[in-house]
């Protein structure tokens, strides 16, 4: 503790900023597959690491951080489990298969689903094991030489393995729509691992099983999926499987807070009354990843069961201890003879840290490298008038103000599933317009009630059940000919029209269906999976074959590749009333919802709106709220959608000046808005607003931060304002300016700060003493003038010197 102090207290004063710091400045490192003294196989990128046996079975023995911190790695493991496990049945030979009743949506147990890790069998409810070792008969910590491990006599047992490079997931190209140059497919290393079914195999003695898990260079992630496959020979028929679990952990006490898991499939909500929510998933997670009906924590039965003191788990702060990562329903998948079937990819983080915030960085941090599209920023709006008079218009007014690209909103009479030739046509021209203007165009589609849908291509309640409002949910069944169809057309239509953008609205968000004749699956356990799959594979084509913009109300950027999803929009944010108070709200909201929403998803990867029917023409009349309007979104780095008919009308040259200004801002500093927002003070409308975007990989003619500040109030604010510079790379000691600037359309509507030069501070941060106006916002471009004088120096060096 002497020694930890020591290093706080003085190697701050010194200009240490720790090049082991991945977020920072750490050198990047190879993932890799090796070989260890003691015959165990090492997955590692240097951040985190996954260790293996390989005899008598395939199982993890450790999960480790390797971030250096005194004390050395955290292991987040503290027991044996398998790899993961698989409940098959045989529809072929068991016809009651087919009226088998509705699964629950999850366990509606609070205890996990594991068969006593002792011995032999492996059969119960939650499937057979994958791989694993069984022995281990105490749960609080994992000693390896403590149990006489063995493999389990019904568990599918290990093959073979093998390492190949990862592969691209869809079409990207890096760069593109000012995106980041990040390296795709990611960098880092595919291990593959075969499993052979077990003696008593059944109608499953032919299939093939295996694990594949991903391992990413630089950030503390790695994916797993199961893949099951039936030899075209196959004489067992089809297999069905029933249920998947992807990832089984005991994990730490302490470990708990750091083990951040979340998956690339959609289905979290539903409307049907049987879906609800299992009691053990409190979804009180720091991100909205965790809310969902999956990952689930687990009471362990293992280790956390017992009652009346007869558990080894004595620390009732911390439950919920085994993590079990499956389908929330099914996926009740058929396997026919020649077919591969590859189920839903687990993405585990492995947190360095129990501080939020930089838990917060983490995971953007591992959102852009492992899905970089989501950093495409086109600077868009979002016109009501999808006539070709009114798109020529508005094209015509991108390219004059700097705006890149036209999406036809929502009720601007846009139809891209149409398949009128005539308006075809007519929408190609416009688009060859637009790109003549240099600006690209999209449009919107109401993907979960498209035009014509009747009958049994709705999706059909499996209970009867009633949406929330107390009417029948009127939404597509998307496994259905119709709603192929609709997509196909869709398709079809982009690649007659050249067009660059699509909004879907109403993708596939997780509504089970019953089986119809119109239904694309066979049981209503795999109803979700279906539509699912259908979705991800319309979202990838337009990626492979149109390299399509995919703005999208629902998280498919990790399975489908789509650009944006909202970030914090709601229908009760939009109809706040149409008054100067109410606007005022709008706006402050629109600001609290970008707070929040990047502390979990990058700035670039969530749209917000601003509806232009608040600000009626002549727009000369609320120029200062379409300022605060640029400021609060652009200013920012968030790419909102402006919905109007025009960006300007005649009568309002000012106006056109105005977004001329804000989009040259938008332009010049683009590479620091698009970087990591610090969250310093939350927006509250009862006081100042703070945040701070940073990057430490800066150029050097680039700004290092920039931050942003808004004072909402009908009151002055005077303040000591701490701006945080350590995830800008930037060592106390340091020089640095902060260039100020406030309203570009009037700079000397309110007092903006003269340029100052301050030093950076032991604690990494400068201190402003400011004096904002009522109602006002300002900016700072902040840059290195000086290095600190003794430079990065590593935790090792500075320990050396302390």
């Amino acid at each position: 503790m002497k020694l930890l102090a020591l290093l706080l207290l003085t190697c701050p004063a010194r200009g240490m900023i720790p090049e082991e710091d991945w977020l920072v400045s750490r050198p990047p490192a190879a993932s890799t597959l090796t070989k260890q003294p003691d015959g165990t196989l090492l997955l590692s990128n240097g951040l985190i690491s996954r260790r293996f046996v390989v005899t008598p079975n395939w199982a993890t023995v450790s999960l480790q951080s390797e971030v250096p911190v005194v004390g050395g790695p955290t292991e987040a493991l503290r027991g044996l489990a398998p790899e993961a496990r698989l409940k098959l049945s045989c529809p072929d030979h068991d016809p009651k298969n087919a009226g088998r009743r509705l699964l629950p949506y999850a366990p509606d147990a609070l205890e996990g689903l594991t068969d006593r890790n002792e011995s032999g069998g492996s059969t119960g409810s939650a499937g057979r094991a994958v791989g694993g070792l069984r022995g281990q008969r105490r749960y609080a910590m994992l000693d390896m030489d403590a149990w006489n491990l063995t493999a389990g006599s019904d568990d599918w047992s290990y093959q073979s393995h093998q390492v190949a490079p990862i592969k691209a997931r869809w079409a990207w190209t890096p760069g593109q729509r000012h995106s980041v140059m990040a390296a795709w497919p990611p960098r880092g290393v595919e291990l593959r691992v075969d499993f052979k079914p077990p003696t008593r195999c059944g109608c499953g003695c032919n299939l093939r099983v295996s694990i594949v898990y991903e391992m990413y260079d630089n950030v503390p992630t790695l994916a797993k999926r199961v893949e099951v496959r039936a030899p075209p020979s196959s004489s067992s028929g089809s297999v069905l499987v029933e249920r998947v679990v992807t990832e089984e952990l005991h994990v730490t006490e302490n470990g708990k807070r750091r083990v951040h898991v979340e998956t690339d499939y959609m289905p979290r909500k539903t409307f049907w009354g049987f879906a609800q929510q299992p009691s053990s998933d409190p979804g009180n997670g720091s991100y909205a990843g965790d809310r969902m009906n999956y990952p689930a924590w687990w009471i362990d039965p293992d280790y956390e069961s017992g009652i009346h003191d007869q558990s080894l788990h004595a620390d009732l702060a911390n439950n919920g201890l085994l993590l079990q990562v499956q389908y929330p329903l099914g996926p009740w998948q058929p396997i026919r003879p020649g077919e591969s079937q590859s189920f839903f990819t687990v993405f585990l983080t492995l947190f360095d840290s129990d501080d939020l915030p930089r838990q917060s960085l983490s995971r953007r941090r591992v959102v852009r490298t492992l899905f970089p599209q989501v950093t495409e920023t086109p600077l868009y709006f979002y016109s009501t008038d999808a006539s070709s008079a009114g798109i020529r218009r508005v094209a015509d007014q991108a390219h004059a103000t700097g705006f890149e690209a036209i999406l036809l909103s929502f009720g601007s009479g846009f139809d891209p599933s149409s398949t009128n030739q005539t308006y075809i046509a007519q929408v190609k021209n416009d688009t060859l317009y637009c790109r003549s203007k240099g600006v690209m165009i999209g449009g919107y589609t109401l993907m979960q009630n498209p035009p014509n849908l009747r009958g049994n291509d709705y999706c059909q309640s499996p209970d009867g059940a009633k949406a929330p409002s107390g009417m029948p949910a009127r939404i597509a069944d998307f496994s259905t000919a119709f709603h192929s169809t609709y997509r196909a057309n869709i398709l079809n239509f982009l690649r007659a029209t050249t067009m660059d953008l699509l909004e879907t609205d109403g993708p596939y968000e997780g509504a089970t269906c019953a089986q119809t004749d119109q239904s694309g699956f066979a049981h209503v356990n795999n109803s979700q999976l279906a539509q699912y799959r259908a979705t991800v594979d319309f979202y990838r084509t337009l990626k492979r074959e149109l390299n399509t913009f995919n703005t999208v109300p629902d998280p498919y950027w990790s399975s489908g590749g789509t650009n944006k999803e909202p970030m914090g929009y709601t229908d009760a944010w939009n109809r706040i009333p149409v008054t100067p108070s109410g606007t005022r709200e709008y706006l402050e909201l629109a600001r609290m919802y970008l707070y929040d929403g990047t502390t979990h998803k990058p700035t670039t990867m969530g749209w917000m709106a601003f509806e232009m029917s608040r600000t009626p023409p002549p727009l000369s009349r609320h120029l200062h709220t379409l300022e605060e309007a640029a400021a609060s979104f652009l200013g920012q780095g968030n790419i909102a959608a402006y919905r109007g008919p025009q960006l300007y009308d005649d009568a309002s040259p000012d106006v056109k000046r105005m977004w001329t200004l804000w989009v040259a801002h938008y332009k010049r500093y683009r590479g620091i808005l698009s970087a990591d927002m610090v969250h310093v003070s939350r927006p509250s409308g009862r006081g100042l607003e703070v945040i701070v975007h940073v990057n430490a990989s800066a150029k050097p003619d680039e700004p290092r931060a920039m931050a942003n500040l808004f004072n909402p109030t009908e009151a002055t604010i005077k303040r000591t304002v701490e701006l945080p510079l350590y995830y800008a790379g930037v060592a106390p000691g340091a020089s640095v300016e902060l260039a100020w600037g406030g309203s570009l359309v009037n700079p000397t509507r309110w007092q903006v700060p003269e340029n100052s030069t301050h030093t950076v501070r032991a604690d990494y941060s400068v201190r402003v003493e400011l004096q904002m106006a009522p109602r006002s916002f300002l900016w700072a471009a902040l840059r290195v003038v000086a290095p600190a004088p003794h430079g990065p120096r590593s935790m090792a060096a500075c320990l050396q010197s302390a």
